[in-house]
C-alpha cells in the first residue's frame, strides 16, 4: 500500500481528495503488526498520523463499523 493512497482519502488539499462527505477511513491490514521493519514501522505511523484507523483483525473492523 503507498501512503499518498491514504491521503487521497484524508488530506481535504489534495488535489485528488476522494472523500467530500469526510468519512472515517479504514485501512485494514491482514498481516500480523508484529516484528515490523523499522521502514514499515513509519508507514504504519504516518497512515496513522493522517487520521487512517488502522484495523488487524476482523474484530478490530467489526468494532469501528460499529
Amino acid at each position: 500500500m503507498k501512503v499518498d493512497q491514504i491521503e487521497k482519502y484524508t488530506n481535504k488539499n489534495h488535489k485528488d481528495f476522494l472523500n467530500p462527505e469526510n468519512r472515517n477511513v479504514i485501512v485494514y491490514i491482514e498481516e500480523p503488526l508484529v516484528n515490523l521493519a523499522p521502514e514499515q514501522l513509519q508507514k504504519l505511523s504516518k497512515i496513522k498520523d493522517m487520521g487512517a484507523i488502522v484495523v488487524n483483525s476482523f474484530g478490530e473492523l467489526k468494532g469501528v463499523l460499529k
